[in-house]
Parts: structure tokens; C-alpha cells; sequence
């Protein structure tokens, strides 16, 4: 059984590989794949890569890192095992000083070298562009083809309705709304020339379907509260963008497709629609993302969330749930995308509770109460009963957790 001790720093990009106790020599395949880089952007080749060089399948592994790291560390040679490329596998994790402690660290140092004799380190730029870096905001990228559900999803996170929601390509503009822990919504909108047009102190839906139905807005950007985070902790930002496939602007397709190819820190939520994923809409766009994926390996799979919207379209009693999952795998699978990161919900169902039906007791409302609810509450009644009453709709059994 070969001994493999591998130390990561994913802040220098630096691993060092011992094998039976000796480094491995810069001409090994395996330094040349590891030398400068981060280890999702190698580590998916990295079991057959230590078979074909040891001429081995059972191995020792001693990983000393982050956790974070050692999750997808650990996770890529699970299924080596799982596929049969390794045989026999003991691994064991030594965990180095958390993220929040080298953070630390780093604002530490900075602040006392602004205290010292270099006055440099006291220039304005360059403090702003270091509290910039420090409290970066995090994008996630919500896209989607047509009748998808995916201002529906948005609204359903925000837990408020918010973004314009109809049964055809309604998203013509692109919104940002970043996190501030505030409940009024505000906005400042912008023509394609990034021009203010005008700030609005309380955004609602239905000024929001003003806008979006403007031929003159072209970017929304947009505060308020995303519910379950802490802005002082996490700038969150969700960026609602119009489908490559049926956007009449060309600058939209092009801000979705550079979400896509950008290797920021950020993440892709793409939203599928569950009772209808074989659309024309999807075919090249999906095959596009495919190419990413291939190109930057797990690093960038890992920025995909699939989510297969509007699982309430199923009956529970005629449909098997499971079967419906394993098509959207296999669907996905058909482009090119394997192993997806894959969230069934519905978003629908989702938004009604956390707004219509929000602090209503429906185990003990009359009929005559029930009456007296929104047309889209009354809708969602029978749907919260499905995912009760019935095992297979407990979604999250099929999520990728």
C-alpha cells in the first residue's frame, strides 16, 4: 500500500507530495500538474494519475489543509473507490488554521502598517481598494430559459414579491439586489450607457414591472434584505439576468455568458423547469456551460447549481419523483454535464407560504377563511398537502447536500 502525505495552501497555490517518505522530483507528471495551481483545478485527475504512475490501487493518504479543501479532496477519491479505479483507500485529514484565522491575520498586519512610518500604506486608494477586497460581494447569477420559474425562485428566497413573474420571457432587464439587511427595497436604475435615470427609495413589484417593461432600463441595481444571512458577514448579491436564448440584447447575452466564463468568485444558479426540460431553449446554452465544465474541471462544476423548478407539477400518486430526478441527471448528462449539482423545489409553492399564507394556521381554517385567501394561496392548499402527505415529495432527499 503506498503512503502519499500531500500539505495544501491554497494561499500561496503551493502542494508538496511525499510518496513512501520522498518528495516528488520536478519532472513527476504529478508536479507538473500541481505546480501553481488550485487543487480543484487538478485534483479530479489526481487518483488515476496516482495509479498510473505508482502502478498501485491501494493507498495510505495523510492530507494536511483546509477543510473546505479536504471536503473536495476527499470527495473526488470516494469515487475513485466507488468507480473501482482504487481499490483499497485509508485517508486521514489534518486540518491547518481556519480561513477566519489567516483573515484575521491579514488585517492585522494592515492596520499595523498603516500605524508605521511608511505613509504610503496610509494613501486613501489603497485602504479603499483593501476594504473592497476584505468585504467583497459575492454574485450569485440566477439564469434560465423561458417559463423556468426563475423570478418566481428569486421572489421565494427573498420571501417577498419582488421580481415581475408572467407566463412568457418577462425579464428584460438585469437586476442586482445586494444584501443590506434592510426590509424596504431601494434602487438606483441605469440606461445601457450606465447614466442614473433615477433612484427609487421603495422599490415594489409593481414598479418593478414598470421598469422592466421600460426600453430604456437596462440595469437595475437594487438593495434590501435577503432573508437567512447577515449582511455584516456576507455581501450577497442575486443577479437576475434575461435568458441568453430569449434575450433581444445582445449586451444580456453577453453579461449571462460572461458570468459563466468568469473565474470570480461566484455561482451560477441555473433554473430548469421540471415538467418540461427537453426545450430547444436549453440545447445550446446547456451545451455551452458543458464546455466550461470541461475546460476548468471541478473548480468550475462546482460554481453550477441546477435547480429542477416546479416539482409541484407532479402527481405524487401517478408520477414516480425519483424517476423525474434521475431524468433531469440524465438530461443534463446528454449535454455534458456530469454529476450536476442538482436542487429540486418549487418555487411557486415556496413564495406562497412565506407570503399569502405567512402566520396562517390552514390545519385549523374554516372553508369560509380559505375563501377569503388570495387565488394563489388558495392554489398552493392542495400542494402543501402533497408534500406531507407523500414521502417521494420530500425533496430534500434528492438534493446534492
Amino acid at each position: 500500500m503506498a503512503q502519499i502525505n500531500i500539505k495544501y495552501n491554497p494561499y500561496k497555490m503551493e502542494t508538496q507530495i511525499s510518496i513512501n517518505g520522498k518528495d516528488i522530483t520536478t519532472d513527476s507528471g504529478l508536479y507538473k500538474i500541481i505546480k501553481g495551481k488550485r487543487l480543484q483545478e487538478w485534483i479530479a485527475k489526481f487518483p488515476q494519475m496516482l495509479v498510473d504512475e505508482l502502478n498501485t490501487v491501494d493507498f495510505e493518504i495523510e492530507f494536511y489543509g483546509m477543510s473546505l479543501d479536504w471536503d473536495d479532496f476527499e470527495d473526488v477519491f470516494k469515487r475513485a473507490k466507488e468507480s473501482g479505479t482504487i481499490k483499497n483507500l485509508k485517508m486521514t485529514f489534518t486540518e491547518g488554521k481556519s480561513d477566519e484565522a489567516v483573515s484575521d491575520k491579514i488585517v492585522s498586519v494592515f492596520t499595523d502598517l498603516q500605524e508605521g512610518p511608511v505613509d504610503d500604506f496610509r494613501d486613501p486608494k489603497l485602504i479603499r481598494a483593501f476594504e473592497n477586497i476584505n468585504n467583497s460581494v459575492f454574485p450569485i447569477n440566477v439564469i434560465a430559459t423561458m417559463s423556468s420559474g426563475k423570478s418566481t425562485l428569486i421572489n421565494a428566497l427573498l420571501g417577498k414579491k419582488l421580481m415581475p413573474s408572467k407566463n412568457e420571457a418577462c425579464t428584460a432587464t438585469i437586476t442586482e439586489i445586494l444584501d443590506n439587511d434592510m426590509e424596504t427595497f431601494t434602487a438606483i436604475v441605469h440606461d445601457e450607457d450606465e447614466v442614473v435615470l433615477q433612484e427609487i427609495p421603495n422599490l415594489t413589484y409593481e414598479i418593478m414591472n414598470d421598469l422592466n417593461e421600460d426600453e430604456n432600463v437596462h440595469r437595475i441595481a437594487a438593495t434590501g434584505n435577503i432573508p437567512f444571512l447577515d449582511a455584516k458577514s456576507m455581501a450577497l448579491m442575486l443577479v437576475d439576468t434575461p435568458g441568453p436564448n430569449n434575450s433581444q440584447n445582445q449586451t444580456h447575452k453577453n453579461t449571462t455568458y460572461r458570468a459563466i466564463n468568469s473565474d470570480a468568485n461566484n455561482l451560477i444558479l441555473y433554473v430548469l423547469n421540471g415538467t418540461q426540460l427537453s426545450t430547444n431553449d436549453d440545447a445550446s446554452f446547456l451545451s455551452y456551460v458543458a464546455e466550461q465544465i470541461k475546460r476548468g474541471g471541478k473548480q468550475v462544476r462546482d460554481r453550477f447549481l441546477f435547480v429542477i423548478n416546479k416539482m409541484d407539477g407532479f402527481n405524487p400518486e401517478e408520477e414516480d419523483i425519483g424517476k423525474a430526478i434521475t431524468a433531469a441527471k440524465k438530461y443534463l448528462a446528454f449535454y455534458g454535464i456530469d454529476d450536476p449539482q442538482i436542487f429540486p423545489c418549487s418555487a411557486y409553492t415556496a413564495l406562497n407560504i412565506r407570503t399569502y399564507l405567512d402566520g396562517v394556521d390552514i390545519d385549523n381554517m374554516t372553508r369560509a377563511d380559505g375563501r377569503r385567501l388570495p387565488l394563489a394561496a388558495r392554489d398552493t392548499l392542495p400542494m402543501i398537502d402533497k408534500f406531507i402527505d407523500y414521502e417521494s415529495m420530500h425533496l430534500e432527499q434528492y438534493s446534492t447536500l
